[in-house]
């Protein structure tokens, strides 16, 4: 639900990021935390980081811009009370996209969470 409003926000149902890698990351973050901060529930705000972090930003995402999305959205996380690590909540994440036409695969998932290893917030 919280997924297809972001996403039918979004011009073309995708947003491109212009300017500079610190502007962009600053807009990811806001619009990170402007998705999650409506929702009660800190296990639904965690479904929310993972689902924006895994849909990413361009129409075909790179891992590197995945990853970074994960990142922000593990800050984000720390900074909300109780919200959990939203790079466990990918493979739920990669099932919300997939019932809405945003397919990613298994292995991405594995491979992200692989790069991204245990959270240090706890």
């Amino acid at each position: 639900m919280y997924l297809m409003a972001v996403v039918s926000a979004m011009p073309n149902s995708r947003i491109r990021w212009t300017g500079s890698a610190v502007a962009r990351a600053s807009s990811r973050q806001a619009a990170m935390l402007g998705a999650v901060r409506p929702v009660a529930l800190p296990a639904e705000q965690c479904q929310v980081l993972a689902n924006l972090a895994l849909l990413g930003w361009e129409p075909e995402p790179s891992f590197a811009d995945l990853a970074d999305g994960c990142q922000t959205a593990r800050r984000i996380a720390a900074t909300l009370n109780g919200v959990g690590d939203p790079v466990q909540a990918l493979p739920a994440a990669r099932v919300v996209l997939g019932n809405e036409g945003f397919i990613r695969s298994e292995q991405l998932v594995e491979e992200l969470r692989a790069e991204l290893g245990e959270w240090g917030v706890g």
